[in-house]
């Protein structure tokens, strides 16, 4: 589980669907160390899709479009985007 929020950190877009890819260890450029990072799968486009009326939050599955992955600094919450 995420420790930073994407929703209250404007990683992602109020509402917008993301997924939770996992955590790593890589040097943060504002930091300048090596910090924990934590990555969220987004929609970079518009997309296309169904979600289901009583989930928590809006995954990205079931949806076409064109996705980014984002790693966040769990210290200064500065975003990098890999692709």
């Amino acid at each position: 589980m995420p420790t930073i929020d994407p929703y209250a950190a404007e990683i992602v877009a109020r509402r917008a669907p993301y997924d939770f890819v996992g955590d790593r260890t890589a040097p943060c450029s504002r930091c300048h160390d090596d910090t924990l990072q934590e990555g969220f799968k987004t929609f970079s486009s518009p997309y296309v899709g169904f979600s289901l009326p009583f989930a928590r939050r809006p995954s990205t599955a079931g949806k076409i479009g064109k996705t980014v992955i984002l790693w966040a600094c769990t210290r200064c919450e500065s975003v990098v985007s890999v692709n």
